[in-house]
């Protein structure tokens, strides 16, 4: 039985990769998109193209990108962004599919692989995936979690909230939502809960997996 693909996405500050810690704890593999993007900017084709686009002042001198300053120019900037998105994507999304690959070859009866994806929506990932999950949280509380690990401050945040797709967007595109806004016990209580649901899931037959039970934009977990 092939395993069941889940994405875990969420906008910044929502938990998401929390909530894929946490069903990692449980053996699951989880392929972390952050990672495949920071990958994508040592690769030698991205960085020629960046440096056509972007200029060599968003490189450090040992001609690796300074991801930093990179970041600064394109939160400014939608179109760069979008640039910038137009380089890089398309690499991440042939590793992400090569590690899809490796991981149903390694182990043969794997129940599902989780993608933890901020950007999964934008990626197109989500027609290519068994399942999407949400989590979200109030503004508030996502700005906060996000001051407290970062040293960006409110109008730095905001804006970086204005180039995602909004957090209410992504729930209802969602098959199920996590509601992250309480503590980290009652977060723990719901994975656990997710993780039994996905196994369930992982058991049907390929052509049930994705279900309409329960329709998207509803706080499932």
């Amino acid at each position: 039985m092939a395993a069941l693909l889940v994405g875990i996405t969420g906008n910044m500050g929502s938990g998401k990769t929390l909530v894929s810690r946490m069903l990692n704890a449980y053996g699951i593999p989880v392929i972390d998109l952050d990672k495949i993007g920071h990958w994508a900017l040592t690769l030698n084709e991205v960085k020629e193209q960046i440096s056509l686009d972007f200029g060599y002042s968003v490189f450090r001198k040992n001609r690796t990108v300074d991801r930093k300053k990179l970041g600064k120019v394109v939160f400014d900037n939608l179109s760069k962004l979008e640039n910038l998105n137009s380089i890089v994507h398309p690499v991440m999304l042939r590793k992400i599919r090569e590690e899809i690959t490796a991981y149903v070859r390694k182990f043969a009866n794997l129940p599902y692989i989780v993608l933890d994806a901020a950007l999964l929506f934008e990626l197109g990932l989500d027609k290519e995936l068994d399942l999407v999950i949400t989590v979200s949280c109030p503004d508030s509380v996502r700005i906060e979690r996000i001051r407290q690990r970062t040293k960006l401050n409110r109008a730095q945040i905001e804006k970086r909230f204005a180039f995602q797709i909004p957090q209410d967007e992504k729930k209802q595109r969602a098959d199920y939502v996590i509601d992250n806004s309480s503590s980290i016990e009652k977060l723990q209580e719901k994975v656990n809960e997710l993780h039994t649901f996905l196994l369930d899931v992982a058991a049907r037959p390929s052509k049930m997996r994705r279900t309409s039970e329960k329709p998207g934009g509803k706080t499932d977990f």
